[in-house]
């Protein structure tokens, strides 16, 4: 019996302190051997349909749930009439080296449990704890979904959008979805297995597409991300410049808190710079960006990158400027200061950058900062960027 999307609900009812069943331990080591529930010598699965509604011995009975080899389960004790102690074992082998899943008994908590690669059954033991008979429980075994992607970002190319984001730990494989209709979600069109970044060719110039992706794991989909959006366009030619003064991203696209921020001195032409964390201190554990649409600089005789920035970052956090030939796929560090920008400058310097050594491809440009676990700064200001020959 396969373990579907509808959890399985065991009802135990009628449990009794029958010391006459004798012989059995209440951990899995003891002088006892615990048997299943309905058989005295092998494992049943306990039907959905049918609960089991017999006497039981708290210490020599258990239930067996069967389960998906590699996936993530959530265990939940509810309904409890009287005080029942259950642990949740890997294996019906019980001996000192049995494996356990939870961290000590359940009793009215939550508990996860990742079953091995090669497991196909948990074992709930009933270990007592109880004193009235006639205590009843109810025990939920859910499949746990992988958590839906975070850090999505959809870069606009010519004819194509490059979609990217964060990796999810359970996950096996990802789902993406696009619809030319903000807030389509899952309900768009979908590209299964996908990895990350992926390029979707086969756009049209001018047309917004809205993008969500999902994980997935043997327990089934994750909800969908964050929605983000991208026009594709023909590579911009050079010159180019943004100041932000409209007070949008002016076709840049965002990971994490990154905006634009109106505060008093923080621009070097007013109202508008971009910013990592519009008003507030940026985040531990932190890796998000700007990322710019794409340049042509095929033809190009001298070009280069400048712009306007002040920052306060902390030691060990970094700022990077990088470029990416690739539609944003890979990207390579340009940052004038070796191991990026750091400390603190507290008024707008210029910065300009030679892109000599893109000038035969179509390129993006991407504002990245990256933070450790401890400590936090204001963070990184830039304004008045612009790209010419």
């Amino acid at each position: 019996m396969k373990l579907t999307w509808k959890n399985f609900t065991i009802f135990a009812f009628f449990l009794s302190l029958l010391a006459s069943c004798g012989g059995g331990s209440s951990t899995p080591d003891g002088g006892g051997v615990p048997v299943a529930q309905g058989s005295a010598s092998s494992p049943v699965s306990i039907s959905l349909s049918t609960p089991y509604a017999g006497s039981v011995d708290k210490t020599i009975s258990y239930y067996r749930i069967p389960v998906t080899a590699g996936s993530i389960y959530k265990i939940t004790v509810t309904a409890m009439t009287d005080d029942v102690d259950l642990a949740v074992w890997r294996t019906n082998l019980w001996s000192s080296d049995a494996l356990g899943c939870t961290s000590g008994n359940l009793n009215l908590i939550d508990e996860q449990c990742e079953a091995t690669a090669t497991q196909t059954a948990l074992y709930i033991q009933v270990l007592g704890g109880f004193t009235n008979a006639g205590a009843f429980f109810t025990l939920t075994v859910t499949p746990v979904l992988p958590a839906a992607p975070a850090g999505v970002i959809a870069i606009a190319g010519n004819s194509q959008v490059t979609v990217s984001w964060s990796p999810v730990s359970d996950a096996t494989s990802y789902n993406l979805y696009f619809s030319q209709t903000s807030g389509a979600g899952k309900g768009g069109t979908k590209i299964a297995g996908v990895t990350s970044p992926h390029v979707h060719t086969g756009r049209t110039n001018g047309v917004t597409y809205y993008y969500v992706v999902t994980s997935v794991n043997a327990n089934g989909e994750s909800v969908a991300s964050a929605q983000v959006a991208a026009t594709p366009v023909a590579a911009l030619t050079l010159p180019q410049s943004f100041n932000f003064d409209n007070g949008t991203l002016q076709g840049w696209s965002a990971t994490g808190a990154w905006g634009v921020t109106s505060a008093a001195g923080y621009f070097t032409s007013s109202p508008y710079s971009v910013t990592d964390s519009p008003n507030v201190n940026y985040s531990n554990n932190a890796n998000t960006s700007i990322t710019s649409p794409v340049f042509d600089l095929t033809g190009a005789v001298s070009p280069t990158l400048s712009f306007y920035h002040e920052y306060s970052i902390e030691t060990f956090d970094r700022g990077y400027v990088e470029v990416s030939t690739d539609g944003g796929v890979t990207f390579v560090d340009v940052t004038p200061i070796v191991d990026g920008y750091v400390g603190e400058i507290f008024s707008f310097a210029n910065v300009a950058i030679d892109l000599s050594s893109f000038k035969t491809s179509s390129v993006v440009i991407r504002f990245r900062l990256q933070t450790d676990w401890n400590g936090v700064f204001d963070g990184w200001y830039i304004d008045d960027i612009s790209i010419t020959n």
